[in-house]
């Protein structure tokens, strides 16, 4: 049979701040990239809500309500009328043209 040894437990003070610390910080998570404020590219998108978002490890998507008053589902870079879905993130998506971008949130999404 083997010989083991046991390793002498730490002090209560060390045990203590180490239960103490939160397994998840919401804080690490990496601040969303800036969206440059746009005026007249607003008005142009072919989207005119953004209705839902699907982040995936692989793909991400949006569902938007279009100015037509339809819906479309869009993976992250595909387009539409010229417009690319640029950028999908939990609580808004980005769309880009050569005419600008604009940016689409969630109903109720706030400035998360």
């Amino acid at each position: 049979m083997p010989n083991l040894t046991l390793r002498t437990p730490p002090d209560g003070a060390v045990l203590s701040a180490t239960l103490d610390r939160p397994l998840f910080a919401p804080a690490r998570r990496p601040a969303p990239a800036p969206v440059a404020a746009t005026d007249a590219a607003d008005t142009a998108s072919p989207a005119s809500q953004l209705l839902a978002v699907a982040i995936g490890p692989d793909r991400s998507a949006a569902i938007l309500r279009l100015t037509s008053g339809r819906t479309s589902v869009l993976l992250q870079g595909e387009q539409i009328d010229g417009w690319v879905l640029a950028q999908v993130a939990p609580h808004r998506v980005l769309l880009r043209s050569v005419a600008g971008q604009a940016e689409l949130r969630l109903p109720g999404a706030g400035e998360r």
